[in-house]
């Protein structure tokens, strides 16, 4: 036995009449939503931040990669220095970033 779908017909008409009148709509009256800014391509970095963004304007920003293991080498004692060093060099290229800290037993 084949089963067939079936739209009721009030809410057939409803759905007509809707899409009828979405046609007739001024252009203006629906929209695109802005992109954000950091919205666009992002890339994995590179040793000259300034240089790579001259090269290639349309990269808004990277992801910088790093373990766990190098932000704390030893129990309760803490590194920053590359996390900085990151931040800083990005920022002055004018660039958006994305940290990943790999952690567990590979990191």
């Amino acid at each position: 036995m084949k089963h067939r779908f079936r739209i009721h017909p009030l809410l057939s008409k409803c759905l007509s009449a809707s899409l009828l009148i979405l046609c007739f709509l001024p252009p203006g009256f629906v929209h695109a939503q802005d992109n954000p800014d950091w919205y666009g391509v992002w890339w994995r970095g590179g040793e000259d931040a300034r240089a790579m963004k001259e090269k290639c304007p349309w990269i808004k920003g990277v992801f910088v990669r790093m373990a766990w293991a190098d932000v704390e080498p030893r129990s309760g004692e803490f590194d920053w220095d590359f996390f900085e060093r990151e931040i800083t060099r990005y920022a002055e290229a004018d660039m958006y970033i994305q940290f990943m800290i790999w952690t567990g037993g590979h990191a």
